[in-house]
């Protein structure tokens, strides 16, 4: 008995994120871990109307757009990359939509480990760093596509060595009496 073939489509988008340390300085590498991804102003639900054929895609309706739940991801970025999320590990299934700059926007939380460079210590910090998804060749969601946002860390080449050397006052080493003799 001959099965019917039934092929499933999906009709959101899938948005996916990677990261990778691009740092050309050994020394440098492999500092920075990723804490958590934030997207803003996005839609992930909304109703659908199928066409009759089935064969055009259908029109979303998006319900309106909010900031989603900060995905953790607590990951070191590495030189050789890795994916901070997948179809399977925290996808994010959104509604097709043109984007708009300063609108859908992802937050990476990160931090930078403590290290000692050039014989100076420095101290790691956590920040946020904000990019607008509308970004490159990506300026539309399709339904049924798979974009994929790739992070790349990159230390500074030339690090600001703080140069702080402490000024003393000047101490009292004695005077000395010069006697001039004028000729008239």
């Amino acid at each position: 008995a001959a099965g019917v073939a039934v092929v499933f489509t999906p009709i959101a988008s899938l948005i996916l994120f990677s990261a990778e340390d691009v740092t050309e300085i050994t020394e440098l590498q492999n500092l920075v871990t990723i804490n958590s991804i934030t997207i803003k102003q996005v839609s992930t639900s909304g109703d659908y109307a199928n066409t009759a054929a089935g064969t055009v895609a259908g029109t979303w309706a998006p319900d309106a757009a909010a900031d989603l739940a900060a995905i953790a991801v607590n990951k070191p970025v590495t030189t050789a990359g890795l994916d901070l999320t997948s179809t399977t590990e925290n996808p994010v299934l959104v509604v097709p939509n043109t984007l708009t700059v300063a609108t859908e926007q992802v937050v990476i939380n990160y931090t930078i480990a403590d290290y000692v460079y050039g014989g100076y210590n420095f101290t790691g910090t956590t920040t946020n760093a904000t990019f607008d998804l509308k970004a490159g060749a990506i300026d539309e969601w399709e339904q049924g596509k798979k974009y994929v946002y790739n992070l790349k860390f990159k230390l500074p080449e030339e690090l600001e060595i703080p140069f702080n050397p402490p000024v003393s006052d000047w101490t009292d080493g004695g005077s000395a009496d010069l006697e001039v003799n004028v000729a008239l």
